[in-house]
């Protein structure tokens, strides 16, 4: 049986794949929702107050004023920032610069003293390390006279560094007292590069700007870049302005976009293919335009302030968004389209020769003799003359033959309720009939079937709906192309009803007119067509499913022991179909079924099928089943009609099956060639139909695929005549009924080549009558005159159990005695098996 259950276990991946992405998108979304947001900026890189506040992103610069007090400078970005007077307290203070501009001045210290300070900024309160000498390395030099430690990027303090005497110079001494410099705020590059970036005339704030003007401070400028430019998820909170959070936020959208779009659609009537269509084009493209913006601005601009966005809520959507949005709809209108369906008829038809037979004698010729296949294929004309003599010929007969075959309507194949009525309409040349049916049209879903008769054999197409010129312009051939006397032809046309629900059109109703004509086997064809007329019911179809067929069929047995069954169910037209073990209401059934429920499902008989297994079956009973269905399981329910009368389906229990005996079994089988005949049989019962099986046999070290069936079997007595040299022989016979139940024997024999003729092993008087024992079956002769008679003149002994011979007993005669064994074996012609001389006794 082939199954479709591949394409069902397809149908629910999709769905329970859909239902995965949604949950798994409401779950991301919740998560990044649900979390703790921060109004820090990612860009500012300032979290708690620690040291880990200062990241990539800012650079960092000391300088001091006219009155010699030292300034620190925090900058988004130096290259920026526009260095202006501001009013502050006189002491330390600390600037912060963004977007180009300088923020409030903060207080650090009014003097130098070691210690911390604080300040505030953005409502957060962080410590900021004071300037001090103390515990600074002293390798510094007389040029430095305060030292700052730095911020590495784990969040702790490295070493100190020097802070320059005069405001702006922040060359880089050979006397650095650290391994490591910091760049670009708390990015540490290798001190060796650093001064290679200073002497190619990097200084001060615009180090990134001049470095990158020369090799090495290019080299300088894409360590620093490429070094800490990524945002870490462990390192920052999800934020309005986090890229990676806008990133899962937006695909989320994208998610509950798709599925959002879908049920509208369906809510709205669309067909379900057109609402996937248009799902798919406005998801994909809002989440390939987010996408592509957040990743940009990621990469770009270092996973800085999420631009070009629109603030939603918590999370930023992308202007390239709502773009591929925009995008996928211009998609959808352009490429979103119902799936349309087209029949196609396609036949596959067995090779035929040419018309006439102008090659009939190209058989005769060469040192071949011709056959009736050879002339055959060189001619629907040709015909092999006085087969099975010395005068075999080839030629084309009926040469003379231009007549077309003649159509007529013939009444084999129409189905009961239906005639033929003549069409006085048609005009000649063409003639024909029309098909009727008691009940005026033809219903949707009915197989008709009818056909034609010819005077000879002939091949014939048809054309449906449309008259064409001759044969040969006609698209559809009848019966595979072959020459016949008789033809059938087919029709089938499908219901409205279902057609309109599943969203395309099958044409259907309406009149029919079918246009034939033939050819004979000499290539004259007809000139004008038989025409069958009909007409088909264009109203919804309102009958209930009819099963047509089942698999197994019904009546068919089971297997001894077998307790559920795989069924096939063929219906007419799709149908939801069930079973019970007892007849009721198609409501009340439990058992379901798995059925084709699309029109476009039908199979190459024009059926639909249902999947079920059946269960509770006995043995050794007949196993009722009733099945019901109900049409057209896509269309509204008021336009569905059910089983009234339920289909009984039977499945035979049997008993197993028994092999009575097999034979030859443990004997010897003489013969007297080098190849014995030996007959294998069995004999079988019980099983289905007390025993009614197929045997086979194989040798017994052979594996089970070698089994061979028996010549004489399908029947309670099986026999298979087989032939051996001399040897021993194991052999293994296999007997299965119609149900499945089968049996096997093993036998064993021993054959032996016997070509010896009988010896007679003792003779003597028997109550006065000569007696003469063999030593194997055997008949005998004699002749009273001597040995060189023929075994077939000699005069026949009486045989007992065909081992003991008598005849008279005579003292007057010689006894000139030849046997003969069951294979033919006898004395040579002068030879004879004994010759006796009865005498009398003293």
């Amino acid at each position: 049986m082939i199954r479709k259950d591949s394409k069902k276990i397809e149908k629910k991946t999709i769905s329970l794949f859909e239902i995965f992405v949604l949950v798994a998108g409401i779950v991301a979304f919740a998560y990044f929702v649900g979390d703790e947001f921060k109004v820090v900026s990612a860009a500012s890189n300032l979290d708690d107050g620690s040291c880990e506040g200062i990241k990539s992103g800012s650079f960092r610069a000391d300088y001091k004023d006219a009155g010699g007090i030292i300034h620190k400078v925090v900058m988004d970005d130096p290259r920026n920032c526009v260095r202006s007077a501001s009013s502050c307290p006189s002491g330390m203070y600390q600037q912060y610069c963004r977007n180009g501009e300088w923020e409030t001045c903060t207080c650090i210290t009014e003097k130098k003293t070691t210690g911390k300070a604080t300040c505030t900024y953005l409502s957060k309160t962080f410590n900021i390390d004071d300037k001090t000498t103390e515990g600074c390395d002293k390798k510094c030099g007389s040029n430095c006279d305060v030292c700052e430690r730095s911020c590495l990027n784990g969040g702790k303090w490295g070493n100190c560094i020097c802070t320059t005497k005069t405001a702006g110079d922040t060359t880089a001494k050979d006397d650095i007292s650290s391994s490591l410099l910091p760049f670009l705020g708390g990015t540490l590059i290798p001190k060796e590069t650093a001064k290679q970036a200073v002497a190619a005339g990097a200084t001060g704030e615009n180090l990134a700007t001049t470095a990158a003007a020369t090799e090495t401070g290019k080299q300088v400028a894409e360590q620093v870049i490429t070094g800490e430019t990524g945002l870490a998820w462990d390192k920052f909170a999800f934020t309005a302005n986090n890229a990676w959070f806008n990133l899962a936020a937006n695909l989320a959208v994208a998610v509950g976009l798709y599925f959002g779009v879908k049920q509208l659609a369906l809510l709205s009537g669309w067909n379900p293919q057109l609402a996937d269509q248009a799902a798919w084009w406005l998801a994909g493209g809002y989440g390939v335009g987010s996408t592509i913006a957040i990743l940009g601005s990621l990469f770009t601009e270092g996973g800085a302030i999420l631009g070009g966005s629109i603030s939603v809520g918590v999370f930023a959507v992308p202007w390239l968004g709502i773009v591929g949005l925009g995008l996928g709809i211009l998609g959808c209108l352009l490429f979103c389209k119902e799936a349309k369906y087209q029949q196609i008829t396609f036949t596959c038809n067995p090779w035929q020769p040419a018309t006439g037979g102008a090659d009939c004698q190209k058989c005769n010729q060469g040192q071949f003799p011709c056959t009736s296949y050879k002339c055959q294929s060189l001619g629907q004309g040709c015909e092999l003359l006085n087969p099975g003599t010395n005068t075999e010929l080839c030629d084309w007969v009926n040469k003379n033959d231009i007549a077309p075959p003649t159509i007529t309507s013939w009444n084999g194949p129409l189905p009961d309720g239906y005639s033929y009525t003549p069409d006085t309409a048609t005009l000649p040349p063409d003639k024909g009939v029309k098909i009727t049916t008691t009940g005026g049209c033809i219903p949707p879903f009915t197989k008709l079937t009818y056909g034609i008769s010819l005077d000879k054999p002939g091949r014939c197409r048809m054309e449906v709906n449309s008259r064409t010129d001759d044969y040969a312009s006609m698209s559809f051939p009848i019966s595979n192309g072959l020459y016949k006397y008789n033809h059938t032809l087919l029709a089938f046309h499908g219901g409205t009803s279902e057609s309109e629900a599943e969203g395309f059109n099958i044409p259907n109703g309406g009149n029919y007119e079918v246009y034939i004509r033939c050819e004979s086997r000499n290539g004259y064809s007809n000139e004008g067509t038989f025409v069958f007329k009909y007409c088909v019911d264009d109203e919804p179809d309102r009958t209930a499913p009819e099963i047509m067929l089942t698999d197994p069929l019904n009546g068919w047995p089971i297997k001894f022991g077998q307790i559920s069954e795989d069924v096939n169910v063929y219906t007419d037209k799709p149908a939801e179909c069930r079973w019970s073990h007892s007849d009721e209401d198609f409501d009340l059934m439990a058992g379901t079924m798995d059925c084709d429920q699309s029109i476009t499902e039908v199979n190459a008989n024009l059926l639909y099928q249902c999947q079920t297994t059946l269960t509770g079956l006995l043995d050794s009973v007949d196993n009722k089943f009733y099945f019901r269905c109900k049409s057209y399981p896509l269309n509204p329910e008021e336009e569905r009609y059910k089983n009234e009368e339920s289909y009984v389906y039977t499945l035979v229990g049997t008993r197993a099956l028994v092999i009575d005996w097999a034979k030859p079994d443990g004997i010897t089988i003489k013969g007297a060639t080098d190849s014995v005949q030996v007959t294998l049989g069995a004999h079988t019962s019980a099983g289905y139909k007390d025993g009614k099986a197929i045997c086979y046999f194989k040798e017994a070290t052979k594996p089970d695929t070698s089994y061979v069936q028996f010549a004489n079997t399908n029947t309670f007595e099986h026999s298979q005549d087989l032939w051996f040299t001399e040897g021993g022989y194991d052999y293994s016979i296999r007997c299965c009924d119609l149900g499945g139940n089968c049996a096997v024997e093993d036998i064993s024999f021993i054959v032996d080549t016997d070509r010896d003729a009988p010896i007679v092993a003792r003779v003597y008087n028997d109550n006065k009558k000569l007696k003469i024992i063999t030593n194997e079956e055997a008949e005998c002769v004699y002749d009273l005159n001597d040995c060189t008679y023929n075994f077939e003149d000699g005069v026949a002994m009486t045989t007992t159990n065909k081992i003991e011979h008598t005849t008279d007993w005579n003292t007057n005669s010689d006894f000139y005695i030849k046997c003969k064994d069951k294979f033919a074996n006898e004395p040579f012609p002068n030879e004879c098996s004994i010759i006796a001389r009865p005498f009398s006794g003293y």
